[in-house]
């Protein structure tokens, strides 16, 4: 009697599933998630210097530090310090906040002697590059009426480069009412008209832009405020006055 084959006694051959990824494809993608776990846990805990901000202010922060704004989105603040500001002999220096941010100061040196030769010196610091900032100046000076504005110039002190410009600005200040008891009032009130249409006030300024890290800048400006325009200082008394604020600054090394 004839021996029944495998088929006949029930046996079927199956087919052997093949895994969904080879035992190396498996090994590469396991090696991939780690890299990028890695990654991402370095991303979350880098450093880039930025300080700690807690309710909107920045924690800890020295009372001469040059603080700016490095965000590039809006919403998402980043302070970073730039550099430090010291004192300047026969000024005094104070600090307020920069409009609409609290954590970017404004430093204002004003001069001790009331026969100074200048009004203020500043500083602060913008998110933007020097030749930028002072080539968009220029140009809003230019188109401004009543500045008289030069080109933007190339300047050094003490190891820093920095971009500046000069400009002039005559105004019209606010006076006072004509007098009440004046005898011919319409005549008065005529005069008063005539006279302010005439600039009465004179300022003069240099305004110097230097690079800083997180591609930031600090803007040095000196101001000098006159009755007429022949008390204007001479460029190199200005710019001398410049470099005294130059020396009083200090930047940090950064990208």
């Amino acid at each position: 009697m004839a021996k029944k084959s495998s088929k006949s006694k029930g046996y079927r051959r199956q087919a052997v599933k093949k895994p969904f990824l080879t035992k190396k494809e498996t090994i590469l993608l396991i090696i991939i998630l780690a890299v990028l776990i890695v990654g991402a846990v370095l991303l979350f805990n880098y450093d880039d210097g930025a300080l700690k901000v807690e309710d909107g202010q920045v924690v800890a922060g020295g009372d001469n530090w040059v603080i700016v704004d490095g965000s590039n989105v809006r919403g998402r603040a980043r302070y970073f310090k730039l550099g430090e500001v010291a004192e300047i002999e026969g000024l005094t220096r104070a600090s307020a906040p920069t409009l609409l941010d609290v954590n970017v100061p404004t430093y204002t040196y004003t001069p001790d002697a009331e026969d100074a030769e200048i009004d203020s010196i500043s500083v602060t610091a913008y998110h933007n590059r020097a030749e930028a900032l002072a080539q968009n100046y220029v140009a809003l000076m230019k188109a401004t009426e009543g500045y008289e504005v030069s080109e933007v110039q190339n300047g050094a002190r003490g190891g820093l480069s920095y971009k500046y410009c000069t400009y002039t600005h005559a105004y019209t200040a606010d006076e006072e009412a004509a007098d009440a008891e004046a005898a011919d009032e319409e005549a008065a009130e005529t005069a008063d008209e005539t006279e302010s249409a005439e600039p009465n006030r004179f300022a003069q300024a240099v305004n110097a832009y230097v690079d800083g890290a997180h591609d930031s800048a600090v803007i040095v400006t000196v101001v000098n405020e006159t009755d007429s325009a022949d008390a204007y200082l001479s460029d190199e008394a200005m710019l001398a006055w410049l470099e005294k604020a130059l020396d009083a600054l200090s930047l940090e090394a950064g990208k």
